[in-house]
């Protein structure tokens, strides 16, 4: 069956771009299709006649039903092929295979393809009796456009924590060296059921399939009774279980006229076109005796699914020139298909290459283990070199059940143009690196912290200016290595190495760092009382500090750390190229450079922003947000406002938000600037408060309040994972605390102390930001959160204990300075005890609150005997 189809949402064609790397999963209820008698007995008990085969297992689900699985997922079907052993499915997004015992579902473009999982486990079970899943893949290769991704996939973390919702005993792996060729992989063990306990309860699959008006509900998972030593059993075949999977890109455009529709005499469109294209292209020939479903799109595109007795093979291809990529996956046996050949793997790749003559590949190449294939000199010896191509990665898995081979490679015509590039900048990377060692062996650094190190006319394209500076360097090293301490009358008391005073400036960091402010320094005077922007920025973010710079047109302090590794001298010119690329950088962006091996030092980094601002006052800023309004105009405008700022008690929230789609959120140019088109949005139901699934995160800003006030109004419900974007005074409002290392909990507990402190929270009426959407980091964030989670917790006694022995010592108690503190710090056990507040103050004080308790209970019991018209003056009265 022929479905029409129109390219809709994943077709990217408006932005230029179609993103070709597909996402691929799998998911086995059994090890093998014989397997399945241990979970269901789908035989009919009737005899079937030769040459008719009956569907069972999961090729039973009704095709209605998979078309609404489908539908989470942002794809069609466009045609289907069957034989004795599996059902394949072209998508409008690349291919579904179903098998009695498995079910594979390829996607690419934005599509959501994680979605399907709660709807085909219950699919599993509703109509095959599948209460167990034996094992699950996930895998897909570094996207071209991730900031484009939408749902669970916006970033391989988001992945994750999505399937394991799902699915215990899984392992997560990041494969290979360069960002761009990046493979990631997702796997469980071969376990009698790794479906999740949880998942009976799960109430996001009872919320998608309530969405769909689907049935809800999961069955309790049984025990096996029985186990396949292998993990991909199959008494049938004498092969290995085996994958080869080929990602291409830089196609041969030349190649590539084959993959567009031009004129319907010539190459039709649709499954007529997919045969034409077939044969123009020899991909009829790979498996001759394989069963094709090829499907030519329009304008341009191609997707093939072959099927050769119980296995696939599968082509994609996106041709157009700015984004072309194409996949080739099989999983039938090399040495079956192609035993004629020496080296059948080799084969069947340059085959594969010949098609598409890409600039650039990878393959991955997994084996179960089985008798001699079981060894990893067998599988590597079967992938040699290409000719034409140079191989700049090899790594070897083994993994529970099969191993694994991924190469990336290149062309060697293409390595060709890197070599005279190579050999022309060698001196000038060897140059900067001794430039960086120099500088890191000087143990104080003494330029950094008076300002006689700055970088401003530094050209990194020119060799000899960097020997110059190198030549400075080594002048700095004769100059004074101290700070010195004098009284007002100018009389020297005693001098300080910079060295030490910087073990004292960052004590609570991991290392002693080499930070290096004002590594470039902004060419515009800024006048004190302005509000400097303190971020902190990695080497992925450079360009929306640049964007940052343009649309502030103010101060900035950007703490940018750098991994001191071989990529240091790298990031620094990148960094350097942007910096002077554009003006607005130059004239307002102060840069301080952190250089060490400790990743991820976050407080640490906003101490470094904050301590080098040169202005009164600073917003923390996280830097991919957009400043959609001028919130410098309603302070410095408003007496009471700026008053308030200017006391240093007061820090002004700034209310965030973000598109739900995240499509909406990619260009900053269409963002809203005025609140009345962000209540228009927030009505339509494409904008909401940043992270408004975690409410803890930005619910006291009270969002519901902030729609219908123009008045500035206090936080009044202060929670402890408060982590607002705030704007407050630089001096006497306490530091973040840098033993927060890595994800969970650092900026929270920053703003928790200068909470505590004594400094109020207000939310400015008028002003907002909205974040701009991108790719996450890859980041495996779990092992941090849960220590900085137990380290919050002990954090905030510690700070809570802290503050009420300040205030009692100082006498301010009872004064509004530690108002704030008491809304915050009541649930620590013998608060006040250990606070130093005497036996008999605490009792008058208890009496004191029960009193004001009793009184308000009377009152409302007063209250609410009162006729409801004096009710309701009493509370306009109020």
């Amino acid at each position: 069956m022929v479905n029409s189809y129109t390219p809709g949402e994943n077709y990217s064609a408006q932005e230029g771009a179609f993103e070709g790397p597909e996402k691929l999963l799998e998911i086995w209820f059994s090890p093998s299709p014989e397997g399945m008698k241990d979970h269901q007995d789908l035989s009919s008990g009737e005899e079937e006649e030769e040459g008719v085969f009956r569907p069972d297992g999961l090729r039973v689900i009704p095709r209605p039903m998979l078309d609404k699985m489908l539908s989470l997922v942002k794809c069609t079907v466009l045609n289907m092929i069957s034989n004795k052993e599996v059902d394949a499915y072209v998508l409008s997004e690349s291919s579904m295979f179903v098998y009695p015992h498995k079910i594979i579902l390829k996607t690419c473009g934005t599509t959501t393809l994680l979605y399907a999982v709660p709807r085909l486990l219950e699919l599993a079970r509703k109509y095959c009796g599948f209460e167990k899943v034996w094992r699950v893949f996930y895998s897909r290769k570094a996207f071209m456009f991730p900031e484009r991704q939408v749902g669970p996939h916006r970033s391989w973390e988001e992945e994750i924590e999505f399937l394991e919702k799902y699915f215990d005993g899984g392992s997560s792996y990041k494969i290979g060296k360069e960002l761009q060729d990046q493979w990631h992989l997702y796997l469980t063990k071969p376990l009698d059921d790794v479906l999740h306990k949880r998942n009976q309860k799960n109430p996001y699959l009872k919320s998608v399939m309530k969405e769909h008006e689907v049935r809800s509900g999961a069955s309790t998972p049984a025990t096996s009774d029985s186990e396949d030593p292998s993990p991909f059993g199959n008494a049938g075949h004498s092969y290995p279980d085996q994958t080869v999977e080929i990602h291409m890109t830089g196609l041969n455009q030349e190649k590539m006229k084959q993959f567009f529709y031009h004129n319907p005499e010539k190459t039709p469109a649709g499954l007529e076109g997919g045969v034409w294209v077939d044969k123009q292209t020899g991909i009829d020939q790979l498996y001759p005796e394989a069963q094709i479903d090829s499907y030519l799109f329009e304008p341009c595109g191609y997707s093939s699914n072959g099927l050769w007795q119980d296995r696939y093979f599968t082509f994609h291809v996106t041709p157009e020139p700015q984004c072309s990529y194409a996949s080739f996956e099989s999983n039938i046996p090399v040495e079956q298909s192609h035993a004629h050949e020496q080296r059948p793997i080799e084969a069947l790749i340059s085959r594969v290459l010949n098609v598409f003559d890409p600039t650039s590949f990878t393959v991955t190449y997994f084996t179960s283990h089985h008798q001699e294939h079981h060894s990893h000199s067998h599988m590597v010896h079967s992938m040699s070199v290409l000719n034409g191509y140079k191989r700049t990665n090899r790594i070897l898995y083994e993994f529970d059940g099969y191993d694994l081979v991924y190469e990336p490679t290149l062309k060697v015509s293409r390595l060709a143009k890197y070599i005279i590039f190579i050999y022309v900048v060698i001196s000038l990377v060897y140059a900067t690196h001794h430039y960086f060692s120099i500088h890191h062996s000087s143990v104080d650094y003494k330029g950094s912290l008076n300002n006689n190190f700055i970088h401003n006319d530094e050209s990194w394209s020119r060799k000899q200016q960097i020997l110059q500076r190198l030549e400075n360097i080594e002048k700095q090293k004769k100059l004074d290595k101290t700070t010195t301490w004098s009284m007002k009358g100018g009389k020297s008391l005693h001098t300080i190495s910079h060295h030490f005073m910087s073990s004292k400036i960052f004590a609570s960091s991991m290392g002693l760092d080499h930070v290096i402010p004002y590594y470039f320094k902004a060419t515009k005077a800024h006048n004190t009382q302005d509000i400097t922007l303190a971020t902190l920025v990695t080497r992925d973010r450079f360009h929306v500090l640049s964007r940052l710079a343009t649309n502030y047109q103010g101060p900035i302090s950007a703490a940018i750390h750098v991994m001191d590794n071989k990529e240091k001298t790298k990031t620094i010119g990148e960094l350097n190229r942007i910096y002077k690329s554009n003006p607005d950088m130059q004239a307002f962006v102060d840069v301080h450079l952190i250089v060490d091996k400790y990743d991820r030092q976050f407080n640490m980094w906003r101490n470094t922003a904050k301590l080098f601002t040169r202005t009164d006052y600073l917003m923390m800023l996280d830097v991919d947000f957009h400043l959609c309004t001028d919130f410098r105009k309603s302070i410095w405008e408003n007496a009471e406002l700026a008053a308030k700022l200017k006391s240093g008690k007061t820090a002004f929230v700034v209310p965030a938000f973000e598109y739900l789609d995240q499509k909406d959120g990619l260009d900053w140019r269409t963002f809203p600037t005025e609140k009345k088109k962000v209540l228009k949005e927030v009505e339509e139901a494409k904008l909401d408060s940043f992270h408004s699934a975690w409410v803890s995160g930005h619910g006291a800003t009270n969002y519901t309040r902030w729609y219908s006030t123009n008045q500035a109004y206090p936080v009044t419900e202060y929670e402890y994972s408060y982590e607002p974007y705030v704007i407050y005074k630089k001096e006497g409002t306490p530091w973040c605390d840098e033993r927060f290392i890595g994800y969970g909990a650092n900026k929270a507990a920053c703003l928790y102390e200068i909470f505590v402190s004594g400094v109020d929270f207000w939310v400015l009426p008028n002003d907002f930001l909205i974040h701009q959407s991108h790719k996450y980091a890859n980041h495996d964030r779990t092992r941090e959160r849960v220590h900085n989670k137990e380290l919050y917790a002990n954090y905030r006694t510690e700070v809570c204990l802290r503050y009420s022995r300040k205030y009692v010592i100082e006498g301010t108690w009872y004064t509004p300075a530690a108002e704030n503190m008491k809304k915050v710090c009541t649930n620590i056990p013998k608060w006040k005890y250990l606070s130093g507040i005497p036996k008999a103050q605490r009792e008058a004080d208890a009496a004191a609150e029960a009193a004001a308790k009793a009184e308000q209970e009377k009152f409302l019991q007063e209250f609410s005997t009162y006729p409801e018209a004096e009710a309701s003056a009493i509370e306009a009265e109020e």
